[in-house]
């Protein structure tokens, strides 16, 4: 018998194919993983600066399989391409730069800023 989450389990892996975003992974200006299936999201983190000011910090997050990845995870510094822009794997705060998504590990959440086109930032 099929547990009550198993269709919802599918269906969130089906989704990457239905997403059609290919992601490459970059540490070091070495590509480190290609062409792997991903989905959008966001992250909002809000902290105290050293100033005592509430910040607001909104992430552009890429959502991939962790069997894709193998044992590699991303680290801060880390870039990520997709059709032709380079986002930089940072966040605020000292948080993680990646955590797992869903309960099972079975996908991962990497968290980045937007840098630029590919061309204006590999040639800087």
């Amino acid at each position: 018998m099929s547990g009550i989450f198993d269709g919802g389990r599918a269906e969130q892996q089906r989704s990457f194919e239905l997403h059609g975003l290919v992601v490459s992974l970059f540490r070091d200006g070495a590509a480190v993983r290609s062409d792997i299936p991903a989905k959008e999201g966001n992250s909002s983190f809000r902290f105290v600066d050293d100033y005592g000011v509430s910040v607001f910090y909104r992430a552009k997050d890429f959502i991939v399989r962790t069997s894709d990845l193998g044992d590699w995870r991303p680290k801060i510094g880390d870039k990520v391409h997709i059709g032709g822009k380079v986002y930089l794997v940072s966040v605020p705060n000292n948080e993680p730069c990646w955590r797992y998504r869903g309960n099972d590990e079975g996908q991962i959440r990497i968290h980045t800023k937007y840098m630029g086109p590919v061309e204006n930032v590999e040639n800087q």
